[in-house]
């Protein structure tokens, strides 16, 4: 994830989980939205596209100014709330992933136009439903992912096996694709972004960024 769309939680080296991730879905509505309503020009040279550094956290305080836009649009003012409410400073407050593809399968608005086709939306009935389900029990139950940042640790493969278990057979690529801003403690290493590694080893302070062949992790005290 690009610092653009980091949320406020990483921002202040915070753990960080599915939240962040909705606050991140959320920057993306309203990069969209902004566009497909036309917003006053204005509105885009707040949220600058081309600037490196800009972020949508470091910048909060312009939220109503963003959204101001949907309240005047009857067909997406409904999406101006809930992107209101995925743009919350506070995780908590931010709604779970199952309530959001929830709220997009239903038609909030005259025409009954769905932001789902009909190959696309799913039901309550489908896996991917289920999964969403899980996640929102997580996030109640207070499962969150350590920032990168404030903490060691290691990427390992999403095979359902952890480490230690898969050192007699390592996959032969993991498929990362992975853009991160890293910085030790001294605050004098940064990494950009790192893509097509086939195993990926964070510690703090120092990041090993790329290993050409798949190999087996030290172990980190």
């Amino acid at each position: 994830m690009t610092p653009r769309y980091h949320a406020p939680e990483r921002a202040e080296l915070k753990p960080c989980g599915r939240p962040e991730d909705l606050f991140a879905l959320g920057c993306t509505f309203l990069e969209m939205g902004i566009r497909v309503v036309k917003a006053d020009p204005n509105i885009h040279l707040r949220i600058p596209s081309t600037e490196r550094r800009w972020s949508f956290q470091a910048n909060l305080n312009q939220k109503e100014l963003w959204l101001a836009t949907f309240r005047s649009d009857n067909q997406l003012a409904k999406l101006g709330e809930l992107m209101n409410l995925m743009l919350e400073y506070d995780r908590g407050a931010r709604p779970p992933i199952g309530e959001v593809i929830e709220w997009l399968r239903t038609p909030h608005w005259s025409n009954e136009v769905d932001f789902f086709g009909p190959c696309c939306g799913g039901s309550k009935d489908t896996p991917a439903y289920g999964t969403f389900e899980r996640e929102k029990l997580q996030e109640k139950e207070g499962d969150a992912v350590p920032s990168p940042m404030s903490h060691g640790g290691v990427l390992s493969p999403d095979n359902g096996h952890s480490t230690t278990e898969w050192a007699d057979s390592p996959p032969e690529s993991l498929g990362l694709d992975l853009d991160y801003d890293f910085l030790n403690d001294r605050g004098d290493i940064e990494l950009d972004s790192f893509s097509g590694a086939t195993w990926a080893v964070i510690r703090k302070p120092t990041v090993t960024s790329r290993q050409t062949q798949a190999t087996k992790p030290e172990e980190i005290n």
